[in-house]
């Protein structure tokens, strides 16, 4: 199921035992059994946080304020995040190549197996309208960020490093946004896109995926536990980029403790033996991510692993020119959003509900502060608004960045009254994102963002969406008294996600935002 998730603190009872707080990147999460059997064997209470790399470098930026240790995907990220450098004893644990993954029979089908693949057939498949794939967002998560860093390396000519004119070539900038038009999903989680491609293998919904290596094994192993076919890896000839995995310590001047235990736990996972087992769970080990003793059960050569051949690994450019690449994929690149949102203006979010709902909406629509987490919108980005009570009012439509400033507008003007329906309202949505000629061509999505339980006829609109045969999530943000029963059951629907804004519903508001 992919429907709620929580992104809280996954923990036990603490009791009175000494406690280390680690934020994290969702693909470590299969490495939680290993830390927490470390923790406890000692007499600790080891936490781990799971956030998106964008999340990561701002709690940095902030000062990691209830963190003890960050172990992101890539060093990059602490380095643009850790201004006041409080991370101490930065080092990589594993290794993990950001690959190409195409389901076997589609791979054979279009030519791709045993042989080496350059970035540009891709581009070209996409352009024929022969492929189309899932992955991150690159302003979110370090594996769709690794994959456009590489693509944009690739595209340019495979140089030592990219570099800020190359990203004015307008030439680089139409190749690699056709290689974006092929995205049919995105996500701000690496580890919830390995979900995401598992939930609709049955159906055949999605063939193929950019994402870590160690998150296609395991997704091959799943795959052939259940009798489907398996992803084929490709490894990118003109470019690949590596996440390094860095764990590091957030240094405070009350810590010391916590900083001499931070280590033992740090040498311990690069001890021999943890690093054998780290290798037999997908993760690449020992320098450069140089395969010694890899097991051939794991990294198998019929899923296209290549542990021989050495990784044509590109190099990151400068945190400044991370930045511009970044913005330009943000706000021209990335195959743009067709976003309808549903606002609960009920009754019961009279308050504090109608107040935070209009914050999150400012967030989203005020570019500037849209920008300080890369979610600014493109000229092409198209949104819908529909407040609701116990029926649908009036639709309104932007149409990029400029045009959407006036919703912010149009919403601080209305006030909660009546019942909740968010059925009709999702209903309404989908009737108004199907008139528009830009729902072949965008990244639809629906947005449900209520605090309360629905009336309405939840199993008529079931029988609807499936009807409609159409690959369009519908998330939905909790706040309020949510009845997360009902709002669970429509994003398990579409193979969406529940985002909880109980606590922080502007943040919840722009996680949710990722993923479209």
């Amino acid at each position: 199921m992919l429907g709620a998730v929580s992104i809280g603190l996954l923990s036990c009872d603490s009791g009175s035992r000494d406690e280390l707080t680690i934020l994290s990147g969702s693909e470590n999460r299969s490495l939680q059994p290993l830390i927490e059997a470390f923790c406890d064997d000692r007499g600790w209470v080891c936490h781990m946080t799971y956030q998106g790399s964008v999340d990561i470098r701002l709690a940095l930026q902030s000062g990691a304020e209830g963190f003890d240790a960050v172990w992101p995907a890539h060093t990059r990220w602490v380095e643009m995040g850790d201004r006041e450098r409080r991370v101490k004893h930065l080092r990589s644990i594993m290794q993990s190549p950001v690959v190409f993954a195409v389901a076997q029979p589609q791979a054979e089908r279009l030519g791709l197996v045993g042989r080496d693949v350059a970035t540009a057939e891709l581009v070209e498949l996409v352009r024929q309208g022969q492929l189309e794939f899932i992955m991150t967002s690159a302003t979110q998560s370090n594996s769709g960020f690794s994959a456009y860093m590489a693509m944009l390396t690739a595209l340019a000519g495979a140089p030592e490093v990219v570099t800020a004119e190359m990203l004015e070539d307008d030439a680089l900038k139409a190749e690699v946004g056709t290689l974006l038009d092929g995205v049919a999903r995105t996500s701000g989680s690496s580890g919830w896109l390995k979900s995401l491609y598992l939930e609709g293998a049955d159906s055949d919904a999605y063939w193929a995926m950019y994402n870590y290596e160690a998150l296609i094994i395991e997704a091959n192993q799943d795959l052939e536990r259940r009798g489907l076919p398996t992803l084929y890896t490709i490894y990118p000839s003109d470019g690949v980029a590596v996440a390094d995995s860095p764990l590091g310590f957030v240094a405070r001047d009350d810590n010391a403790e916590k900083e001499e235990f931070f280590l033992e736990l740090q040498q311990h996972l690069l001890t021999d033996e943890v690093q054998r087992e780290l290798l037999a769970l997908g993760r690449r080990t020992g320098f450069g991510g140089q395969i010694e003793g890899a097991d051939d059960d794991v990294f198998r050569a019929d899923w296209g692993i290549d542990v021989e051949s050495v990784l044509p690994a590109i190099r990151f450019p400068a945190p400044d020119v991370i930045e511009e690449a970044l913005a330009l994929y943000q706000e021209t690149l990335r195959k743009p959003s067709l976003l309808a949102m549903c606002l609960d203006f009920s009754g019961s979010m009279e308050g504090a509900g109608e107040s935070q709902l209009k914050e999150a909406i400012r967030l989203l629509f005020d570019q500037t502060t849209a920008q300080q987490y890369m979610l600014q919108a493109t000229p092409e980005d198209i949104f819908l608004v529909i407040p609701f009570s116990s029926s649908p009012w009036n639709v309104a439509v932007a149409r990029g960045p400029d045009d959407a400033a006036k919703l912010t507008e149009m919403v601080n003007q209305l006030r909660a009254q009546g019942g909740t329906d968010m059925y009709a309202c999702a209903w309404q949505a989908f009737q108004e994102m199907l008139a528009l000629p830009e729902i072949e061509t965008h990244n639809a999505a629906l947005l449900l963002l209520t605090d309360g339980q629905s009336e309405g006829d939840a199993a008529g609109f079931a029988r609807y969406y499936r009807q409609l045969a159409r690959d369009v999530p519908i998330h939905a943000i909790t706040f309020g008294d949510a009845d997360e029963t009902q709002l669970e059951e429509v994003a398990e629907l579409s193979r969406a996600r529940v985002f909880d804004g109980r606590g922080d519903l502007a943040a919840a508001f722009r996680h949710a935002r990722g993923y479209n």
